[in-house]
C-alpha cells in the first residue's frame, strides 16, 4: 500500500492536518508499505516535492500540442464565467487561448507574460468503466479544457492525481462519487499522455438522517472524534463497511477486520446514496464491541455513554468530554438510561462494571 500526501492546496494544507491523517490511519489498523515516512520506490511521496515531474509532464503535453498555454486573467475568465450563468449556459472555458499560434504563445510567455496550461480536451465524448456505476459518458462539450498547471507554476489536483497514479502504478481508483464528475478530465489526461487509465470505483455518498451531506451538524464524524468517544477501531471500521456495501448472502451485520477483507467486493458496492442513521450504526458497533467482549479484548467496553452536550455517540466518552464538563450517563443495551449511585462521569471513567440498574429494570452491564 501507498500513502501520498496530496499537499498542493497550499491554503488548506498544513503539518497538524498531515499528522492527524496518519495517526487516525495507523489507529484503524491500516499500514503502508511506501509513504513519507517510510520512503519507497517512487518517492518523493508529497506532491509538493515533485512539482518539477509535474512540470515536466505538463510541458510535454504543450510541446506535443495536446496542451496550450493560456494568458486568461482571472478577471476575464470569472467575467466569462458571469455571463455564461446570466445566460442559463454551462460555465465553461471559452477557448479564447485555444487557438493561439503556439510560437506566438512561447513568444509572449518568454517576454514575461503570466501563462496557464490547459489540456486540450478531444472533439468527441469520453467513456469509461466505473465498478459502481457501470458505463459512464460525458459530452466533451460539457467538461471544458481544463487548467492542469496555474500561472504560479503549482498544478491542479485533477492533473496531479493523475501523473502520481500512474507513475505509482495506481491500478484502481477508489473514492466519493462526488468526484464523479472530474474523472472524464482526468480520462483524458490519461490518454493524453499515453498512460493506461486505472480501474475507477466511486462510492456512493453517505448521508445523514435527515438525507442531507452527512457533516458536522449531524454529530462525530471524524475518527479521532469516535476515538475520543472509545469506540474500538475494528467496530467502526466494521460500521463504516456497511455504508453502502451488503454482504453477500444474508443480513449478517458484525464482521472481524479479516473476515472484511475476503468478503467485501467492490461489485456489491451500490450507487444509491447510503444513510448513516445513528441508531442502526448504534446497534451495530455495540454489536461488534460485544464480540469482541466475547473474544477476550482487554480494552473491550460494553456501557455505552450518551454524551448529550456534545451530540455523541459513543462506548465511552474521552478525557477532553470529562474535562469539559460534558453530561455523561451510561445506558443499557436497551437503551435505557442506568440509574446507579456514581455519577455518570465517574461511571464513564471506570469503563465497564458500572453496577446500575436501567429503567427497564435490567442489570447494567
Amino acid at each position: 500500500m501507498v500513502l501520498r500526501i496530496e499537499d498542493t492546496d497550499v491554503v488548506r494544507s498544513e503539518a497538524r492536518f498531515e499528522s492527524q491523517l496518519l495517526d487516525d490511519l495507523r489507529w484503524m489498523g491500516l499500514d503502508w508499505d511506501e509513504g513519507p515516512d517510510l520512503g519507497g520506490a517512487y518517492a518523493p511521496y508529497r506532491q509538493s516535492d515533485r512539482l518539477e515531474i509535474y512540470r515536466e509532464h505538463a510541458e510535454r503535453l504543450v510541446s506535443e500540442g495536446k496542451a496550450y498555454l493560456c494568458f486568461c486573467s482571472q478577471e476575464e475568465l470569472e467575467r466569462d464565467r458571469d455571463e455564461k450563468l446570466a445566460q442559463q449556459l454551462p460555465p465553461i472555458y471559452s477557448g479564447k487561448c485555444r487557438a493561439l499560434d503556439p510560437a506566438e504563445a512561447q513568444r509572449r510567455r518568454a517576454a514575461g507574460e503570466a501563462a496557464a496550461i490547459r489540456l486540450r480536451i478531444p472533439e468527441h465524448p469520453i467513456r469509461f468503466h466505473d465498478i459502481v456505476h457501470g458505463m459512464v459518458e460525458f459530452s466533451n462539450e460539457v467538461v471544458s479544457d481544463p487548467i492542469i498547471l496555474r500561472s504560479s507554476g503549482i498544478p491542479v489536483y485533477n492533473y496531479v492525481v493523475v501523473v502520481d497514479d500512474a507513475l505509482m502504478k495506481i491500478t484502481h481508483v477508489i473514492r466519493g462519487d462526488d468526484h464523479l464528475s472530474n474523472t472524464p478530465k482526468q480520462v483524458a489526461l490519461y490518454e493524453a499522455l499515453g498512460w493506461p487509465v486505472p480501474q475507477f470505483a466511486h462510492l456512493s455518498t453517505i448521508l445523514g438522517s435527515d438525507r442531507e451531506r452527512l457533516s458536522k451538524r449531524h454529530g462525530a464524524t471524524s475518527i479521532a472524534n469516535f476515538r475520543d468517544m472509545g469506540v474500538l477501531p475494528e467496530a467502526l471500521m466494521n460500521y463504516l463497511a456497511l455504508l453502502g456495501w451488503a454482504p453477500s448472502g444474508g443480513t449478517r451485520e458484525v464482521f472481524t477486520p479479516d473476515e472484511l477483507k475476503k468478503e467485501f467486493s467492490l461489485e456489491r458496492v451500490t450507487p444509491s446514496p447510503a444513510r448513516a442513521n445513528r441508531e442502526a450504526g448504534r446497534a451495530v458497533l455495540r454489536a461488534r464491541e460485544i464480540a469482541a467482549g466475547e473474544s477476550g479484548r482487554a480494552d473491550a467496553c460494553v456501557v455505552w455513554p450518551d454524551c448529550r452536550a456534545a451530540g455523541a455517540v459513543g462506548r465511552r466518552a474521552g478525557a477532553a468530554a470529562r474535562a469539559g464538563g460534558v453530561d455523561l450517563s451510561l445506558r443499557c443495551d436497551c437503551g435505557s438510561e442506568l440509574a446507579g449511585e456514581r455519577g455518570g462521569a465517574e461511571r464513564a471513567e471506570d469503563g465497564c462494571g458500572a453496577g446500575g440498574v436501567c429503567e427497564a429494570g435490567r442489570d447494567g452491564v
